[in-house]
């Protein structure tokens, strides 16, 4: 698009980014309509680096809106857990690093305070058997 076909618009908050607006857009006519719309805009991109940063969502799984949903909920409640049991505890203070030992100890039962110190064995039962190699 050439200099004559577009319309320069510039906005107060960012004076130095003047929008362009071709003549297929022409049915938006004010400034504050545009710039609302690229704020808008600009919202929704940064929510989708954050749940890119944050929750280590790569790329989604399906193409619904609903499969998209669901897996930015999941996420999030995971996130939020996680965040949650790294307040109630006190020892480690790196998010990554509680985040790792969360993942080693996820299937075992455990105390978040007691997560540093080493597995025991699990308790002796007279009714039951025990292996000796």
């Amino acid at each position: 698009m050439g200099e004559a076909q577009c319309r320069r618009l510039p906005h107060r908050h960012a004076p130095q980014i003047p929008y362009q607006i071709g003549r297929q857009r022409s049915r938006f006519s004010g400034r504050r309509e545009i710039a609302a719309l690229y704020k808008r805009r600009w919202a929704i991109e940064l929510f989708f680096r954050w749940v890119k940063q944050t929750l280590k969502i790569r790329h989604f799984l399906g193409n619904s809106e609903n499969a998209v949903r669901i897996q930015i909920a999941a996420a999030l409640i995971a996130y939020l857990l996680l965040q949650m049991a790294k307040a109630d505890q006190t020892t480690i203070t790196s998010p990554l690093a509680f985040a790792r030992l969360v993942r080693a100890n996820l299937m075992h039962r455990r105390r978040i305070d007691r997560l540093l110190q080493p597995a025991g064995s699990p308790p002796h039962s007279p009714h039951q058997m025990s292996l000796q190699w």
